[in-house]
């Protein structure tokens, strides 16, 4: 189709992925790729849903009630406090983590973010109060660490035994984006071992979850089945989110939506 399209001069597309654009001929004729999250809100805000879960133990909770055990205690119990008494950090700073740190602002929360692609002095020009760090000192200094990043072959177990090693026994960790950027073994070990106080994972390398997975013997996990992003409204929204981003665009000449290839 691009080979057919002689005076092609964009492409815009409905959805976040772009599994289904061919982009190395999009790469090779210099045309502009243009995407919008159609559900980057519903996500944004489930992610701070499953902050407050897994440091707060709620689907736990929710479990023992339901099996007829009334829970007061939990792997997490020495690091129990407020969301506003902890540091969250951000790897990747895209669409979806910036609605996160509006999210986070809102509250009062601290914010860390590692995103060597984004213009500093932009982000603050927006009004987001975040502040930068290497990856390394994010991962030392934040107590929540919430995943936002592509998956690219750099970013293809990007999160492994070494950047979690230097995670807090306090620190928590929260996938809403995909499950490829986490090293699922580095993972597991960390919290057999109780390295780090616990993690909650929207994506699983293996959908639905096999009944041999170690990641269901674990108790300080939470795991949602890939939900983030479902609600009546995202998909119906789509094509009105790229309308207003290309008009953005031809106005403009910039678009944060304008992928890199």
């Amino acid at each position: 189709m691009i080979e057919a399209a002689t005076q092609l001069k964009l492409i815009g597309t409905c959805r976040g992925g772009i599994e289904h654009i061919a982009t190395e001929s999009v790469k090779s004729k210099g045309i502009p790729l243009i995407h919008v999250i159609r559900n980057a809100e519903p996500v944004a805000d489930f992610t701070l849903g499953l902050m407050f879960t897994e440091t707060r133990n709620i689907a736990r909770s929710h479990q023992g009630v339901m099996a007829g055990e009334w829970r007061k205690s939990f792997p997490n119990d020495p690091y129990k406090t407020t969301l506003s008494n902890l540091k969250v950090g951000l790897v990747g700073l895209g669409y979806i983590g910036k609605l996160v740190v509006q999210r986070l602002n809102g509250l009062g929360v601290e914010v860390l973010v590692y995103d060597p692609f984004v213009d500093q002095e932009v982000i603050k020009a927006e009004g987001l109060k975040v502040d930068f760090r290497t990856i390394e000192e994010l991962f030392s200094e934040a107590d929540i660490i919430s995943l936002h990043a592509r998956v690219t072959p750099e970013t293809t177990n990007m999160v492994n035994h070494s950047l979690i090693s230097l995670m807090k026994p306090s620190a928590y960790l929260i996938n809403t984006a995909r499950a490829a950027i986490l090293d699922k073994e580095a993972l597991v070990e960390a919290l057999q071992e109780r390295r780090i106080a616990g993690a909650a994972l929207d994506v699983i390398w293996s959908e639905p979850v096999k009944k041999d997975d170690p990641l269901l013997q674990l108790d300080n996990l939470t795991l949602t089945s890939h939900i983030a992003g479902d609600t009546i409204d995202a998909i119906p929204r789509s094509p009105y989110l790229l309308r207003d981003v290309l008009n953005a665009y031809f106005q403009t000449g910039k678009s944060d939506m304008l992928m890199r290839l």
